[in-house]
């Protein structure tokens, strides 16, 4: 089991670009088995997937301008690197910058 833990900086996304990221996980080789986002009246955005292959969360935090990731996976064929690039590639879609990053193996 690997995974990834991610903080992105002066971003505050929308629901809408939400439906672009199960296409993302996909893309990055992981299954997602069912996705849910909810907005909460503050503007706060959480989106889970529950991944055949364990789970993404997206925590987003507008009164600190950041979004909280936590993807873990049991997917043998997705190198840290992939992992390193995907939350790249989510920080630049998601137009901010990706403050820092964490792999993690258990």
């Amino acid at each position: 089991m690997k995974g990834i833990l991610a903080t992105i900086k002066d971003c505050n996304p929308s629901t809408e670009q939400m439906e672009r990221v199960d296409k993302m996980l996909e893309e990055l080789g992981l299954h997602v088995v069912k996705s849910i986002c909810h907005e909460f009246p503050n503007e706060t955005i959480t989106y889970v997937c529950v991944l055949k292959e364990s789970h993404f969360a997206l925590h987003c935090y507008p009164e600190h301008d950041s979004i909280f990731i936590d993807l873990f996976h049991c997917n043998s064929n997705v190198e840290d690197e992939r992992l390193i690039n995907f939350v790249n590639d989510l920080s630049c879609y998601l137009d901010g910058t990706l403050y820092s990053y964490e792999v993690i193996k258990r």
